[in-house]
């Protein structure tokens, strides 16, 4: 099958049997220690006071911003002023062109933004190659899975993981495995 939702049920029913006919978890089989983990919730795309009076209802210390072209500085001062005591990403979905990141990178680094997902569309990314951003980029649809990490690592320094992105638990371990070992930071999504 081809990488996407259906393979991700096959494997992941795989694993589920596999521990079950074992006698165990899921995750004890995948071997990975128990560490801290942060839960990063999602301020969607709207108006910034909108954006700025959901930030403020969110109760964990991490928070995601959803952002595309249309008033991005306004939107994430509002939350930035809503919300002076979390760390705060960006996701913008493919939403910039070159020169808005250019623009922008600098004053959301300023604001204390601690990185920015896929600001470029996927396919359209190639200027990265040759662009030392002040904030770290996240890579999301333009790193599938293990087979395009090698050219996303040029461009980006995380990668955003998703089961159904990759086809299922089994790639998504062997593309952190990889992306760790070119010291490239995770980020796992769950598509909800």
């Amino acid at each position: 099958l081809p990488a996407g939702g259906a393979r991700n049920a096959v494997d992941c029913a795989l694993w589920d049997l596999e521990a079950k006919l074992k006698g165990t978890t899921v995750w004890q089989l995948t071997g990975i220690q128990v560490k801290e983990t942060w839960t990063v919730n999602t301020v969607g795309i709207g108006a910034p006071e909108v954006m700025a009076a959901t930030a403020k209802k969110i109760d964990t210390p991490k928070i995601k911003v959803k952002l595309d072209g249309k008033q991005p500085l306004a939107c994430i001062q509002a939350i930035c002023a809503a919300r002076p005591d979390a760390e705060i990403v960006v996701d913008v979905n493919q939403g910039w062109s070159f020169q808005q990141l250019i623009e922008l990178a600098p004053t959301f680094k300023h604001l204390g933004i601690t990185m920015i997902e896929q600001p470029l569309p996927r396919g359209a990314d190639a200027e990265l190659e040759h662009y030392n951003s002040p904030i770290p980029l996240c890579a999301d649809e333009s790193c599938l899975d293990t087979r395009e990490l090698e050219q996303a690592s040029r461009r980006y320094q995380m990668i955003n993981i998703k089961l159904d992105k990759t086809g299922g638990l089994t790639e998504a371990l062997e593309l952190a495995k990889k992306a760790e070992s070119l010291g490239l930071g995770l980020m796992v999504g769950n598509m909800l």
